[in-house]
């Protein structure tokens, strides 16, 4: 891919600041799927500032946005994300200050120049290493600050470039874009259903930041230094970015600090209150962090989706697919708690088969062929590749080791699984095999997801939450048993 032309990206800087200025060491940065982001050294006069650009993939003219709503929420066009970091600069949110918005005259595309805000974004550092050691306690109040400064900005001059999403239209979108990929996950159908239950009444609109989460803020050992990636601001509740900050997948292994992984809910919602001169509802947090869970997992399965349908068949695609059980353990947590996470429904890996029954055995086994490529793939592969490859292989190793968790365990999960669907549906064990295959136990979770979509099953149901629960520690521990600990779930 070409990188923009230090040349034109000079001219543009020379303009907005009314002296010449010169672009050296382009440099394009990891991360930003939906955007490229480039770091440069801008001189004037001798005096030189590291900048960023911010612009479309490949210099293309620039994208209008999604207002209407896409997997993650409401996307909005370069331009409008740099008029958004305007005013919420001028509201006193720590942003990175715009510079300069190009125009199609520049011959670069779509995009704005911004001040570089240094600091560090990896929230494993962040919650690791020793150099924030002093500021993680002091982030959970930061964050409530920073929120009801972008919460407080005057947003009038932004209503007809930004959609307006609450709870209802938030829930609308999930729900139809989850039906179109076809799944259909028992956990999902009663996440669903409660989220339906209970819509917060509405509420005036403000600026919602859309993404505000451990990643996407620039921290250094004072505290957060900048609030990035604004490309799904919209207009909505403002507990939905309390919500979202609070999701499990933000955690990154701390689950006792539901606040980013670094701090407790109350400490955020103090300072936020103290800030803002509103109280927070808890109950709507707990309704939008709900809805932040069931968001996550719909766009795993998008990326699946992506690799099914033959428009991306990488293997990270595929790997992140399998994700989709973080989602249901953690929304079955949501909802019902974990406490007795089997409640009577039968210990994951217990009873139900022989742990591959069925399965043509050969010496090696498949499991065992599947351990000597992992191995490969960590051992020998993963230390020789380059920083990209070696991240490739990683995540192959991961898939594999999936695979063969599913063939020793996966048979015996099934059989459990059949036999609690056909309790709570009422079904003759006469009826349906005592270890089924794989058409009919997805056609028994669709009559279950069919139940629970129709209010035959609610989600207040005991019988129902113990089911979702032993699915979801089964399905997590087979998937990600790193997950699997960090919730200190029963192993397999």
């Amino acid at each position: 891919m070409s990188g923009p032309d230090p040349d034109a990206l000079g001219a543009v800087l020379s303009k907005a600041q009314g002296s010449p200025v010169t672009v050296s060491g382009l440099q394009r940065l990891t991360g930003g799927a939906s955007q490229e982001t480039w770091r440069f050294v801008a001189d004037t006069a001798g005096e030189q500032r590291a900048l960023i650009l911010r612009r479309v993939p490949g210099g293309r003219a620039e994208d209008v946005g999604d207002v209407g709503g896409s997997v993650m929420g409401a996307s909005v066009s370069l331009s409008t994300e740099a008029a958004v970091l305007a005013v919420a600069a001028d509201n006193g949110v720590p942003v990175p200050q715009v510079v300069a918005v190009l125009t199609p005259s520049d011959g670069l595309g779509g995009g704005y120049v911004m001040s570089c805000v240094e600091g560090e974004t990896l929230p494993r550092k962040l919650l690791r290493d020793e150099a924030f050691a002093q500021v993680r306690p002091q982030l959970p109040a930061q964050c409530g600050r920073a929120l009801a400064a972008i919460h407080a900005v005057d947003a009038e001059g932004l209503r007809d470039r930004l959609a307006v999403l609450d709870a209802e239209r938030t829930l609308s979108v999930q729900r139809s874009i989850y039906d179109t990929f076809g799944h259909r996950s028992p956990a999902f159908e009663a996440a669903f259903a409660w989220l339906a239950d209970h819509l917060p009444e509405a509420h005036e609109p403000v600026l919602v930041h859309g993404d505000f989460r451990n990643g996407n803020l620039m921290i250094d050992p004072e505290g957060i230094q900048g609030v990035l990636d604004w490309e799904l601001c919209h207009l909505g509740d403002p507990h939905e970015d309390l919500g979202w900050l609070c999701a499990p997948s933000w955690r990154f292994g701390n689950m006792d600090a539901p606040v980013g992984g670094f701090g407790q809910r109350q400490e955020l919602f103090d300072a936020y209150s103290t800030a803002a001169g509103n109280p927070v509802d808890p109950e709507r947090v707990r309704f939008w962090e709900v809805m932040a869970i069931l968001k996550w997992g719909i766009i795993t399965l998008s990326m699946f989706h992506a690799f099914a349908s033959g428009l991306d068949r990488g293997v990270e695609k595929a790997a992140i697919g399998r994700r989709f059980s973080e989602t249901e353990i953690d929304l079955v947590d949501a909802l019902y708690g974990l406490e007795g996470a089997t409640n009577g429904a039968g210990h994951p890996g217990e009873g139900g088969g022989d742990g591959g029954a069925g399965l043509l055995q050969r010496s090696p086994t498949a499991g065992e062929l599947l351990e000597a490529v992992e191995g490969f793939l960590r051992n020998t592969a993963v230390p020789e590749l380059d920083a990209a490859s070696s991240y490739h292989a990683r995540v192959a190793a991961n898939a594999v080791a999936i695979v063969a968790r599913e063939l020793a365990e996966g048979q015996s999960e099934a059989a459990l699984e059949w036999g609690r669907i056909g309790d709570l549906l009422g079904d003759d064990p006469k009826e349906g095999p005592e270890s089924p295959g794989f058409d009919a136990l997805n056609a028994a979770r669709v009559r279950l997801c069919e139940a629970i979509r129709d209010g035959s099953i609610t989600p207040e149901s005991g019988a129902l939450a113990a089911h979702l629960r032993a699915n979801a520690v089964a399905a997590v521990g087979i998937d990600q048993p790193k997950y699997a600990t960090y919730r200190n779930l029963p192993s397999n």
